[in-house]
């Protein structure tokens, strides 16, 4: 998939052990797992075009959304979280 931008931003360590979890998921790539995800929700949205540090910024607002509404003690708000894991997980598998 073409990339309009490269993504540029490191996290230092937390880019590492990303991209070494990416890669134990079998993409060599080199990408991170947020990179990847963030290209599956661009191919998904059809945003070829959206910049993949704007699209990364929404990823990880999703993983963070998700994560705090899994923790959560509403049944509702878990509910929500699982659904917005499983669309993570269908960006991050639509970004091969």
């Amino acid at each position: 998939m073409k990339s309009t931008k490269k993504i540029q931003t490191n996290y230092g360590a937390l880019t590492d052990v990303s991209k070494g979890l990416n890669q134990f998921f079998g993409d060599n790539s080199g990408r991170t797992v947020s990179t990847r995800t963030a290209h599956g929700f661009k191919k998904f949205f059809n945003a070829e075009k959206m910049d993949d540090d704007a699209a990364e910024f929404i990823v990880h607002g999703g993983m963070v959304a998700a994560t705090k509404l899994l923790k959560s003690k509403k049944d509702t708000d878990q509910s929500y979280g699982v659904m917005l894991s499983l669309a993570l997980f269908v960006f991050y598998q639509s970004g091969k």
